[in-house]
């Protein structure tokens, strides 16, 4: 399909205009909403952590290292933070920034894979209809980091076919994706490769490939750049890393078989989320998916199907997981179904406009929830905590706490990671869900086991849960009356 050089203009300027009114909107009020997702905490003492201890080549967590995330928007909020910017700011700016570039790679692959230059305001729009992106837009969730570096190595990877030099820039975003939350950019890059032989486009398949010289050096690359966190932490934990980065933190999560660890909904909980996201759009967008292995001419396209294959790997596992899964995860396949979305809109005859429009209708009748994003702080599902009550909950623990004392919290009330990045402490918190039964029994053990020490035992609970603290028949006296929240002191 030629291309006018004016459709090109115009659409390069509606693209700088979501981008820049998407950007002010996000900004101007970064730091309003005060109330904070569990894991923003996590974000918040990991960041602050690299300083706190002198070790910008460790993750801390609970004021101990952990080996279950990389580190780059950690860095980045810790570098942001140690130049002087607000806290909250800083916890947020990256992934505005992230979700910036996420539409704008978005866009720009949408384009180029549907040979449609109107696909690429589309495909921005598409993703702008989604509550669940923007409201991880505006949190210090890794969620959107993950999804932009994906995105930008599947650009990458779309233009060194051509440009064979890019090879080496696909690999920095596969290994920015690795440091960022996990090496799925790879993974799908994989699948892609893979998928070629449903295509009747030979010139892409990895026989071909591989003798190219560009693409075996940005492969080793991208496979050095991938490994080269998880070497430096096996240094500092040996064995131990892999277990909880990768046995637990992915392949425990996603196996499908085995024990049942944390899964709580359905094999098909990711079509309630897609609906509870995207409503009628989602239906849409499966079916495009669908019709993309149903006809033949989809099935010849080499990115349409490579793109169909990696929505289809991922949306399967959501299904077979048998750990938790979240809303969040969506964040990956989003992009991705937008995508195909505006390719499979653009092979109607005579719909170069189409793609466009139906993604403007979409985000017109989403603006309801949009502005929930924002009205009534809409997340997913994702529990918030008020930032300010939870800093008053620690300044009141840490006001008692001695050097050797023991502390147990309740983290329905404090998130684990609050007490890494309030408490002034360095010491390790034992952090325990008492209105869960299962934590209450682990909560009666240790506080049994505790009789054997000589230090002080601290806590933090609900009034509403003192019932737990009695049922342990320990002696124990309230130090510090907060209203709805105690800190007791075993005797």
């Amino acid at each position: 399909m030629k291309v006018q050089p004016r459709a090109q203009i115009i659409s390069a300027i509606i693209c700088i205009a979501i981008l820049s009114a998407t950007a002010y909107m996000l900004g101007k009020n970064l730091t309003v909403d005060r109330m904070l997702k569990y894991d923003e905490y996590y974000t918040l003492e990991r960041s602050v952590g690299f300083e706190k201890f002198d070790d910008w080549l460790s993750v801390y967590s609970r004021n101990a290292k952990t080996a279950k995330k990389p580190p780059l928007q950690y860095w980045l909020t810790g570098l942001s933070i140690k130049l002087g910017m607000d806290n909250l700011r800083a916890l947020r700016i990256w992934s505005v920034v992230f979700y910036i570039g996420l539409l704008a790679t978005a866009g720009w692959l949408a384009a180029r894979v549907s040979r449609n230059v109107w696909s690429a305001p589309a495909a921005m729009l598409f993703l702008l209809s989604s509550p669940l992106l923007l409201s991880l837009a505006r949190s210090g969730m890794l969620d959107i980091g993950m999804s932009f570096f994906l995105v930008l190595a599947l650009l990458f990877f779309f233009e060194a076919l051509n440009k064979p030099k890019l090879w080496f820039a696909c690999a920095i975003a596969i290994g920015l994706g690795a440091l960022q939350k996990a090496p799925i950019a790879i993974l799908m890059l994989a699948i892609v490769i893979l998928s070629q032989h449903l295509t009747s486009n030979s010139a892409f398949a990895w026989k071909n490939l591989k003798r190219q010289p560009f693409f075996k050096n940005g492969l080793i690359s991208a496979i050095g750049l991938v490994l080269a966190w998880p070497l430096i932490q096996t240094f500092n934990y040996g064995s131990r890393y892999f277990k909880e980065a990768y046995q637990k933190e992915m392949f425990r999560r996603f196996k499908p078989s085995g024990d049942e660890w944390g899964k709580e909904d359905g094999p098909w909980v990711w079509l309630d989320w897609l609906w509870s996201d995207w409503g009628y759009l989602a239906i849409i967008a499966l079916t495009a998916i669908v019709l993309v292995f149903a006809i033949p001419r989809f099935r010849r396209d080499f990115w349409l199907i490579g793109l169909a294959s990696c929505v289809a790997v991922i949306l399967i596992s959501f299904s077979f997981a048998k750990g938790s899964i979240y809303m969040r995860y969506l964040a990956v396949v989003l992009p991705m179904i937008s995508i195909i979305l505006c390719a499979v809109l653009s092979n109607f005859e005579r719909a170069r406009f189409l793609p466009a429009l139906l993604a403007s209708a979409f985000l017109i009748a989403s603006w309801p929830n949009l502005t929930r994003v924002y009205s009534d702080n809409f997340d997913g599902g994702a529990t918030k905590y008020n930032h300010d009550k939870v800093e008053s909950y620690i300044v009141a623990i840490d006001g008692v706490l001695e050097a050797h004392d023991h502390l147990i919290i309740d983290r329905t009330l404090v998130p684990a990671g609050a007490y890494g990045y309030f408490g002034k402490t360095t010491q390790e918190a034992l952090v325990l869900k008492l209105s869960r039964d299962s934590h209450a029994k682990e909560f009666k053990k240790r506080v049994s086991a505790f009789s054997e020490d000589t230090a002080n035992l601290y806590g933090l609970i609900a009034t509403d849960n003192i019932h737990t603290l009695q049922a342990t028949g320990k002696p124990y006296v309230i130090v510090k009356d907060l209203g709805d929240v105690k800190v007791w002191k075993l005797l």
